[in-house]
């Protein structure tokens, strides 16, 4: 009977003891409350942007959570930019990527409103100066709050990238010329046409010094020759414009263009240009 007796007290004492121990970690998990990046945003993948060159910032944002109860009064926090050295960047293949250049951080404050569970950082991509085929990547901490920050999520990485939108300065520089008909392989130079947004001037149409204008159309990612003439170095003056029911391209990506024509008493041919 003794030994049973003291059998109990012993089984009585651990459960005591464990349930205490358990009490207290309860306290710490479930009663604290703490804020956070939002770990479904963490992503090895590239946010893609849209290029436009029109000067206006793409707007996103980043959900920061707040872990435990829904507070009755608002939670604000500040966060930073976090600089990453060039060496990390460049292992990852990231191009070097700076604030106010390539994106615009925001105010630097988050707000949870109260009865809330989340806020969200604001930033803008500034997509004129992003690269065609470059990455880039920010990374965002998360620095004082009115209430604890959770260590795991306290930081945020975000990977991304342009994608190739519609940009006169894409078509503009040294191009390579195909010439249906014209065996030599030749260079032309493209410029941008003054007055004009979207116009560009092509010297050295037809491997005979023309000077031709063109108009690209981004909506459609087309271009086309308006009827025009120019003075060339052997045919003299030409006539020349875009070859009617015949489908022309540009590439936002590589600024390839591919141009149908026709030269007035001459075969329709076609243009193509690989930029250099």
């Amino acid at each position: 009977m003794k030994k049973i007796s003291s059998l109990v007290i012993l089984v009585v004492s651990m459960f005591v003891i464990t349930s205490c121990f358990k009490k207290n970690g309860l306290d710490t998990i479930f009663e604290d409350t703490l804020i956070e990046f939002d770990s479904r945003s963490i992503s090895t993948s590239a946010r893609a942007y849209d290029r436009v060159a029109n000067g206006v910032n793409i707007k996103d944002s980043v959900r920061v959570n707040l872990i435990g109860a829904q507070r009755t009064t608002a939670v604000t926090a500040t966060y930073d930019v976090v600089l990453v050295p060039q060496a990390e960047l460049l292992k990852d293949g990231i191009t070097e990527t700076i604030a106010d250049v390539h994106f615009v951080k925001g105010t630097g404050t988050v707000t949870i409103p109260a009865g809330s569970s989340f806020g969200y950082v604001k930033f803008e991509i500034i997509d004129d100066a992003l690269q065609i085929g470059k990455k880039y990547s920010m990374k965002f901490k998360l620095t004082t709050s009115t209430i604890k920050i959770a260590k795991n999520y306290e930081t945020i990485t975000i990977p991304f990238s342009p994608l190739c939108g519609y940009d006169r300065n894409v078509f503009v520089g040294s191009f390579s010329t195909v010439e249906t008909g014209y065996p030599p392989v030749y260079t032309v130079t493209s410029a941008a046409t003054a007055g004009n947004p979207n116009g560009i001037t092509i010297t050295n149409f037809w491997d005979d010094g023309g000077v031709i204008n063109y108009v690209l159309d981004g909506a459609t990612a087309t271009l086309s020759i308006p009827n025009q003439t120019s003075t060339t170095n052997t045919s003299g003056v030409i006539t020349v414009f875009s070859t009617p029911s015949t489908t022309s391209s540009i590439n936002f990506c590589t600024g390839r263009m591919v141009s149908p024509f026709t030269v007035v008493g001459f075969t329709p041919q076609t243009h193509t240009y690989t930029k250099l």
